[in-house]
């Protein structure tokens, strides 16, 4: 019997609901906002390199439009931490 309650390691739920779903973050709504708390976690929980390295693709389009989230505290965090 399944319920709509799941057991998950804190990283699946990240990865699975927090960088695929979720649309909100602690700055404002949109999947930008969401994926940009999860890397304000340790680094261990963030999903896999090539989905962080993907969206991070997104650099140049957030320095034109800078979203409440792009701060100078989490630039620095992101370029000390970000996969290579």
């Amino acid at each position: 019997k399944e319920t709509f309650y799941k057991n998950r390691p804190f990283k699946r739920y990240v990865d699975e609901w927090m960088w695929e779903k979720r649309t909100f973050g602690n700055k404002g709504e949109g999947q930008d906002f969401s994926r940009s708390d999860v890397l304000g976690y340790a680094v261990w929980t963030w999903p896999a390199n090539d989905k962080v390295r993907a969206w991070l693709e997104n650099w140049r389009r957030w320095e034109q439009e800078a979203p409440a989230f792009f701060t100078d505290k989490w630039c620095k965090r992101i370029r000390s931490s970000a996969p290579r």
